[in-house]
């Protein structure tokens, strides 16, 4: 019975004291799961800001220059909500299994709908999911649609006809090399 009495005791004792240090530790990995979220959020509209990226081939006038960072400016925040909304229809489990897809599929040289494909296939979503990805991929497509669609209004019709042509000289999938200086 003194055992018992002796071992509650301590482990209660073991709970008191251990309690502080794991608060403590949950403290600590808050401001690294904000900092991960701010990174996150940062990635999905620099991705955003690529729709109005164009070929270096294609000379904007500072006029030209000001309107496509505006139109930037307004389309980054829609395609970061649209990209945050497809981040939030996977699992933990099933994003650790799309950045491990991303990476095989880019080492294996894939690219566009076979590199769609490679990583749908690896994150394999539940039927609802997919009815959700679809919408959301559809509402991103209408997005870029009408933000091209506004592009083309600034540009003269020699650089929409240069940018046409650069689009269909690419490879199927394949998308303009980053600028260096982060500049659109």
């Amino acid at each position: 019975m003194k055992t018992m009495l002796r071992s509650v005791c301590l482990m209660t004792l073991a709970g008191v004291l251990a309690a502080p240090l794991l608060a403590a530790d949950g403290e600590a990995a808050a401001p690294k799961k904000k900092a991960a979220r701010q990174q996150q959020q940062q990635r999905q509209q620099g991705r955003a800001r690529n729709m109005f990226r164009l070929p270096k081939s294609i000379a904007l006038s500072e006029e030209q220059q000001a309107k496509v960072d505006a139109l930037s400016k307004e389309y980054a925040p829609r395609m970061g909500e649209l990209l945050k909304k497809s981040n939030e229809i996977l699992t933990e489990d099933q994003q650790k299994a799309r950045r491990e897809a991303f990476r095989a599929a880019r080492e294996a040289g894939k690219k566009g709908k076979d590199f769609r494909a490679a990583v749908d296939a690896a994150v394999q979503l539940t039927d609802e999911q997919k009815q959700t990805q679809k919408a959301v991929r559809a509402e991103m497509q209408k997005l870029m649609e009408e933000g091209r669609s506004k592009l083309a209004e600034i540009l003269t019709a020699d650089q929409r006809e240069q940018l046409k042509k650069a689009r269909e000289s690419r490879p199927d999938g394949a998308r303009p090399k980053k600028p260096k200086n982060n500049a659109t």
